[in-house]
């Protein structure tokens, strides 16, 4: 009888642990392929240009000039001369399809990015299964825009881009709040969720190689659509239909047949005690001005944001980038393309690595300071790699050795696995829980605002500098190189915190 009465609550503990697994895998799965694809704009941007989307005024001057150099009424016309001027002609239109293009994704990452202060507050308010349900409805829907729609209405990408965009950020958001369930392992969880996001623009890549392949461009859009099944069948058995409370209790379950479960058990007594629990919290809490009013938060808005401008714009030029490092091999730059598609994956990959030594920082750094100290240099460290690796990022790009960019994709996957959880780790280990979504809102708002100049910056690129990228390209290293004030800052705090106290200790 003993022996029975000790295996039951050994199984339902290994139970337990082994839903916690299926419940990190299938988020890590699930935010790999469905959050972060539009950062994989190159390889969508190749289907749609090869589609004809946006290229009418191409179609146009090519036929102008098929028509001057068919017809024998008028032969003067179809002179080397005249030909010339119609081929420049078809470049110069040519580059509005290209420029539409990027418009495309600047406008998709930037509206995805500003609408997400509105996701972190229907999080914060409304739980987890309000928020992933808005967000799997705005999948749906972009993708059955994109399946039903031809180059004569290339204007509805538009819309169908920034739905796809603004569907991954309740997946992020949701799926963060995971590493509560692994209270020792916090931020290798946030790190390696975050690493899913920055490696999803593989799934772009494996698009454009199932296109390659013959497979019909309306075809995939469908598939990209019913996947939306896989994200609703998730969220409603391994996520929960509120919130991971920051110190998850031993009876907390979750899922829709556990929340039925409680919804039955609960009396009215414990419910009271609950919400009287949460406005106790509120009351001793930080008020949430106070945290958008941090300095160490303002700083860490703008790191983000300026990294993110580097990270976006050559996301939404790479094409031409490569196209101007390559000398116009367009057999050449799609094998790039295609390279820089799967090297995304590794992202995931790379990722783990921050959450493991800020984890292994955490518990050097306290054996002689708090905590809280402990953290703080920790997560400065993480936030400090990602500015290194943005900066030897930008050095190589400026380097016009083809073969060497190779080196540049796996920089640029490190340099964004870093940054964004470097941003999630600060935020949630920094700030009372129960901001996260809003102060992850606003800092992506701010980061999406200053993302508005990549727009400009590839005007300047094509009208400005004739399609040579150097210039803004060395712009954008100062800027990478300026982001190391905000790491410094939150380190130097932490060690003068910790030298006061061991002060007022003595």
């Amino acid at each position: 009888m003993y022996n029975r009465l000790v295996t039951k609550p050994v199984r339902a503990d290994r139970m337990k642990e082994m839903k916690h697994l299926v419940t990190l895998i299938t988020a890590v799965l699930e935010t790999l392929c469905f959050s972060g694809m539009v950062y994989g704009w190159g390889s969508m941007s190749y289907m749609l240009e090869k589609e004809g989307y946006f290229n009418s005024t191409c179609n146009d001057s090519v036929s102008s000039l098929n028509t001057a150099t068919s017809s024998t009424d008028t032969v003067e016309y179809a002179s080397p001369a005249s030909n010339l001027f119609f081929e420049e002609q078809t470049e110069a239109e040519c580059e509005k399809q290209e420029k539409m293009l990027t418009l495309v994704f600047t406008l998709s990452s930037v509206i995805s990015s500003a609408l997400i202060i509105i996701t972190g507050y229907v999080f914060d308010k409304f739980g987890t299964w309000v928020v992933r349900f808005c967000g799997v409805s705005l999948y749906i829907a972009g993708w059955l825009i994109m399946a039903v729609t031809t180059r004569m209405e290339s204007w509805a990408v538009f819309l169908a881009m920034i739905l796809v965009g603004i569907s991954g950020f309740p997946l992020v958001i949701s799926n963060v709040s995971i590493s509560n369930l692994f209270q020792n392992h916090r931020v290798l969880v946030i790190s390696v969720i975050n690493g899913a996001f920055d490696s999803s623009a593989v799934t772009f890549a494996l698009m454009k190689i199932a296109y390659d392949s013959g497979i019909e461009f309306n075809y995939i859009m469908y598939f990209m659509a019913a996947c939306a099944v896989l994200m609703i069948a998730r969220f409603l058995f391994l996520m929960p239909r509120m919130h991971i409370p920051s110190t998850v209790p031993d009876d907390f379950e979750y899922g829709l047949h556990c929340c039925k479960i409680r919804q039955q058990s609960a009396s009215g007594e414990e419910m009271n005690e609950y919400e009287n629990l949460i406005e106790r919290d509120s009351e001793n809490s930080v008020s949430l001005k106070s945290c958008l009013l941090n300095v160490t938060f303002i700083l860490n808005c703008i790191h983000v944001g300026s990294l993110q401008l580097r990270n976006q714009f050559f996301y939404g030029t790479i094409k031409p980038w490569l196209v101007q490092v390559d000398h116009d091999n367009s057999n050449e730059t799609s094998t790039y393309l295609n390279a820089f598609g799967i090297i995304q994956l590794s992202g995931i990959l790379v990722s783990p690595l921050g959450g493991i030594l800020t984890d292994f920082c955490i518990k050097k750094f306290s054996f002689n300071s708090s905590v809280e100290s402990a953290t703080r240099r920790a997560v400065a460290i993480y936030i400090g790699l990602s500015s290194v690796f943005a900066i030897l990022f930008s050095i190589i790009v400026l380097i016009p050795v083809l073969p060497l960019q190779y080196l540049a994709f796996f920089l640029q996957v490190t340099f964004r696995s870093f940054l964004y959880g470097g941003n999630a780790t600060f935020l949630i280990t920094m700030f009372p829980g129960e901001y996260f979504g809003k102060l992850y809102g606003f800092t992506v708002l701010f980061a999406a605002c200053i993302a508005l100049l990549q727009y400009p910056l590839f005007d300047a690129v094509t009208y400005i500098y004739g399609g040579d990228f150097t210039v803004i390209n060395i712009s954008l290293l100062i800027i990478s190189i300026t982001t190391i004030i905000h790491p410094i800052v939150l380190y130097v705090r932490s060690v003068t915190v910790t030298r006061f106290a061991n002060q007022d200790e003595d």
